[in-house]
């Protein structure tokens, strides 16, 4: 696979580059201290079980906006981000949306949880409604239910993330190619998302390839089982030829673990696999067992890499959201073009926006707003020039399946603002 390109334009910016431009930043910056900041909360778990993958997301969230107000922010606007603890919990999330927008934050960004993210955009779309005029847009970067985009779908709504059939979609296509491939064992947390994986996987297999056979369909409880020995046994005595899983957090570690001790040596295809706390915690157990479809993977360009390497001196965190960094250039550009910070005329200027990512063209729909991403199919391995959670394991991209064959047709029907 080749190497990464660098989206000049983006925030891909080298060290040379940013040291380069630094007098017309710090004139950028004073302009604009003048204005008022684009104030994004972001509500997402940073206390409980799901505590370490909030705060990475948070730290994404301030690093990458961190490049932008580098280059002058949004219209000249710096982006301040306003970090909310829901704990994981749907009614602590809709206690933090309320007392963000009672703060006057017109700007909510999440992405752990589909829960979360459905209160959000039910709650945003009522106050919506009642107040037309000072409306409050949803930023998800990360919930990947298909219903954000399709029959939930709303104006002040963005998903800067492939959906659950997208990431499948892609997926599935590297498997269609796999011949060695004909028995999958399907293996997901027992709530919305683990059972819309499961359903999509069944869908999409049975049209790509109607040889492979479903031989197994195992629901687990959420970040409960401590021991996944049996249901390695189970999926050893299956024959299975490969996993396909949405499992993430604990219940991805503990399995790969598992499967490791166990010596089953068949690709566990992942959709979070790379997650916060699971390469430092299966170590060697990953290397060729864990691959993963995402928006990119750790063969970084020299560029990226310090990026990288910045972010995780600093915070001990990885800068491996691409949805974020997706998210905040696609913001800058639309402020930009915009001259506003005003969530009507940014909602309205993101429509159809389209940029050169790192992997390849992405832009965002305006039919849905469901952003349009490559994405791409990695294994984890060892001695890596840029590991993650600092070690030398990383994920290797062994295929790249670009936006245009993992875009979807929508059954969006979106009502837009009446001075549209």
């Amino acid at each position: 696979m080749p190497k990464l390109r660098v989206a000049s334009k983006w925030v891909f910016l080298s060290l040379t580059a940013v040291a380069l431009v630094a007098s017309t930043v710090a004139a950028n910056a004073a302009g604009a201290a003048d204005k008022a900041p684009m104030r994004i909360a972001a509500i997402d778990p940073t206390s409980g079980m799901f505590a370490a993958i909030g705060d990475w997301s948070i730290e994404n969230l301030k690093f990458n906006s961190g490049i932008i107000n580098q280059e002058g922010g949004v219209d000249g606007h710096k982006i301040e981000i306003v970090p909310l603890d829901n704990a994981m919990s749907t009614q602590k999330t809709l206690v933090q949306f309320h007392k963000a927008v009672n703060e006057g934050i017109r700007y909510i960004a999440q992405n752990n949880g589909d829960p979360a993210a459905f209160a959000i955009l039910n709650a945003a779309k009522q106050y919506n409604e009642r107040n037309p005029k000072d409306p409050v847009m949803f930023l998800n970067y990360g919930a990947i239910n298909d219903k954000f985009t399709n029959q939930d779908c709303n104006f002040y709504s963005f998903l800067f993330d492939a959906t659950i059939s997208m990431k499948m979609n892609a997926l599935t296509n590297w498997i269609e190619k796999q011949k060695n491939i004909h028995k999958i064992f399907l293996f997901n947390q027992d709530y919305v998302f683990g059972h819309d994986v499961a359903k999509t996987a069944r869908e999409m297999l049975a049209k790509k390839r109607p040889d492979i056979k479903i031989v197994g369909d195992t629901f687990i409880p959420l970040a409960t089982v401590q021991d996944f020995t049996p249901y390695v046994t189970q999926i050893k005595a299956s024959g299975a030829d490969a996993v396909i899983t949405g499992n993430w957090g604990t219940d991805m570690s503990l399995f790969v673990k598992a499967a490791a001790q166990a010596g089953l040596d068949i690709p566990l295809l992942t959709y979070y696999g790379g997650t916060v706390g699971t390469v430092s915690a299966v170590g060697q157990a990953g290397v060729n067992r864990i691959y993963e479809a995402w928006g990119w993977d750790s063969d970084l360009t020299p560029e990226q890499g310090a990026l990288e390497e910045k972010m995780y001196k600093t915070t001990h965190y990885d800068n491996s959201d691409i949805r974020s960094i997706y998210m905040f250039n696609l913001l800058k550009e639309a402020g930009d073009k915009a001259h506003s910070i005003n969530p009507t005329k940014i909602a309205f200027a993101l429509e159809n926006m389209h940029f050169k990512g790192p992997v390849g063209d992405v832009w965002m729909r305006g039919d849905d707003h469901q952003i349009q991403m490559p994405i791409v199919i990695s294994v984890m391995q060892d001695n890596m020039k840029y590991g993650l959670e600092g070690t030398h394991f990383g994920f290797h991209g062994i295929d790249t399946i670009q936006a245009a064959e993992t875009s979807l047709p929508t059954s969006c029907k979106m009502k837009r603002p009446a001075n549209s």
